[in-house]
């Protein structure tokens, strides 16, 4: 774990048979960046840049909606 957010939820890595959940979320298009938060010398940038390419999960939207601003427009 490494702390926890401004709603007191714990933030931390999972992994698996030593793969990172997050990166095989964005890898697979299951997962954006959260740009805000993710450093940008990230690994993760560059697994979201290949899975937009493929039009892989939510990429084969023509049109997905960032989950940031979709919970924006659900408040309104």
């Amino acid at each position: 774990t490494h702390g926890h957010d401004r709603y007191g939820r714990t933030i931390g890595d999972v992994t698996c048979k030593n793969r990172s959940a997050n990166t095989e979320q964005v890898r697979t298009g299951m997962a954006w960046v959260y740009v805000k938060y993710a450093p940008k010398n990230s690994t993760l940038h560059a697994e979201e840049k290949l899975a937009r390419g493929l039009r892989a999960g939510l990429w084969a939207d023509a049109s997905p909606s960032p989950p940031w601003e979709w919970r924006k427009h659900d408040r309104e």
